[in-house]
């Protein structure tokens, strides 16, 4: 769309804004169809399916990068009669708007394909990574008296819970589970795996020591 047109400037220079993209792929026999026919079938599909922006008392312009076009729902007696109907089907879509279809060279023609076209961020590229893993003592390693006062103990955080919980493959169904803040809880509380042993056992040490 442009909103402020001016007839001095070249078509492909004026200031265009994107209003709407429309696409889509061919399918079974729709893959057979002579070119004549590809190139047709965007431009009846955009103005069936884009009807309630077209239906205006100004024309309105359809560019194409196929000079073909200009003259193909007027198709002349070198085109094959099963394609000729076809063709005259479809421009009954086209019944009723105010037209006027002008070429465009493909160069010049950007907005035909200007969502492959369209400048995507640049890929970070890591070369390489660096991990680091805390480990602590096993509670079985650990006195049996007083393993708070042990040096070796490390207090459960909940950092802990969370990369517990990343290394299971998947809750059973019948618990509530829901995320909060990135950790799962039920009922609020934080759900530890049956799994994480060590990690349990230290979460009853602390609590049974009433840390």
């Amino acid at each position: 769309m442009v909103r402020a047109w001016d007839p001095a400037r070249p078509v492909e220079e004026l200031d265009y804004s994107l209003v709407i993209c429309k696409g889509r792929m061919f399918h079974d026999s729709q893959r057979n169809w002579p070119i004549i026919e590809n190139e047709a079938f965007p431009i009846i599909k955009a103005c069936s399916e884009l009807q309630y922006l077209l239906l205006r008392r100004k024309v309105f312009r359809l560019y194409c990068d196929h000079a073909n076009l200009i003259y193909l729902f007027s198709p002349s007696i070198g085109v094959k009669q099963h394609v000729h109907d076809r063709l005259q089907r479809w421009s009954l879509h086209l019944l009723g708007l105010n037209y006027t279809i002008e070429h465009i060279s493909g160069d010049k023609n950007l907005w035909a394909d200007i969502v492959s076209r369209w400048q995507t961020r640049s890929v970070l590229r890591i070369c390489a990574v660096q991990t680091r893993r805390q480990t602590h003592a096993a509670v079985a390693d650990l006195s049996r008296l007083r393993p708070l006062s042990d040096a070796a103990f490390v207090f459960p955080a909940v950092s802990d819970i969370v990369e517990a919980q990343r290394t299971v493959a998947s809750v059973a169904s019948s618990l509530p589970v829901v995320e909060e803040d990135g950790m799962l809880v039920v009922d609020h509380k934080p759900w530890v795996p049956t799994g994480a042993k060590d990690l349990l056992a230290r979460i009853m040490v602390v609590a049974h020591c009433g840390a």
